[in-house]
């Protein structure tokens, strides 16, 4: 945390560091610490999206990201989201029941899967799959897909493959099919 943080940040949030469930006042410090450009709208919603799930942004549990706001190609301004991380889905899927991949997914498509699915094949992406079964037998499939080079977002997914960029929503899809997840949060692939 120190190397992330540094050691001020990391000193003030010694005390949170391991603390799956933080109380809507505890989240509100950790993500003022963190990203402390946030608008204080932003920071308010992710307190109470780590109260209500349970979530730690210093488990990589979830994110504060800006993104330029752009019109005609100029920068005018800049929008923060929340972001869920992948450590985020998975631990919320598992308090509701175990789950497991099927098909060795996720994984890049075939372009027979993306002629089925879509009705052609896109070259002009990274197409991704992820299928999902609960303990109750019941089956999900997502589809996910990332621009062929296109960089991502440097600081959230600079040590991963590209076709990893298109396992994000594939992998957030059959997950989102239910209410158990947050509205209004994007989701990325972390594991640091």
């Amino acid at each position: 945390m120190v190397e992330e943080l540094g050691k001020e940040k990391s000193t003030r949030l010694m005390k949170y560091e391991g603390v799956v469930s933080l109380t809507q006042k505890g989240a509100t410090e950790v993500l003022e610490t963190i990203w402390p450009d946030a608008p204080e709208v932003e920071v308010f919603k992710a307190a109470m999206v780590c109260h209500q799930y349970g979530l730690n942004p210093l488990m990589h549990h979830l994110f504060l990201i800006p993104f330029k706001r752009r019109r005609q190609g100029r920068v005018v301004g800049e929008d923060w989201v929340t972001v869920l991380g992948i450590k985020a889905t998975r631990l919320i899927a598992h308090r509701h029941g175990d789950f497991s991949y099927l098909d060795d997914t996720p994984r890049v498509m075939t372009d027979e899967e993306q002629k089925r699915i879509y009705g052609s094949v896109d070259s002009t992406k990274i197409m991704a799959i992820t299928k999902l079964k609960d303990s109750k037998g019941n089956e999900a499939s997502g589809y996910g897909a990332w621009p062929l080079g296109e960089e991502p977002y440097e600081h959230i997914l600079a040590n991963y493959p590209m076709q990893t960029c298109g396992y994000i929503p594939a992998t957030k899809t059959p997950s989102r099919q239910n209410s158990r997840y947050p509205s209004g949060c994007l989701a990325i692939f972390h594991e640091a």
